[in-house]
């Protein structure tokens, strides 16, 4: 599967719209997706890593637009303190994704900040990545 059908099937399967996806890939790849949030939420960065590697699918490909509760993925690795796993999703992503503002206008440091969550290892390893 080519990285813009991936892009495509995940777009697809994150959209609030009401359109159906019949292929059995688009179930995998929503499964694999909702591991990803679960794995997070347990601070399991090898599920995680194998949840994606099984669906085919790259961080980088997914994360702008993939959310876990209402959140960006770092957002919610940090929300549950899975420093493991948000050390492993920074240094998946690329400099300008993590230094771009998320959906409601702020960064993830940020956000980190704003939230108590500035001294955590995902902040370190975000702001090693950006520098």
């Amino acid at each position: 599967m080519s990285s813009l059908a991936k892009a495509l099937a995940v777009s697809a399967v994150l959209s609030v719209s009401m359109i159906s996806l019949p292929s059995a890939n688009a179930n995998s790849v929503e499964q694999a997706l909702t591991s990803v949030c679960e794995y997070t939420a347990q601070n399991d960065k090898s599920r995680v890593r194998k949840a994606l590697k099984n669906a085919s699918l790259r961080l980088r490909d997914i994360y702008v637009g993939f959310e876990c509760n209402g959140l960006s993925l770092l957002r919610f690795a940090m929300s549950k303190n899975a420093d493991d796993t948000g050390e492993f999703i920074a240094k998946k992503l690329s400099k300008k994704i993590l230094s771009a503002p998320e959906k409601d206008g702020q960064t993830i440091l940020d956000w980190a900040n704003a939230n108590g969550h500035g001294g955590s290892a995902t902040v370190a390893a975000i702001q090693s990545r950006i520098n």
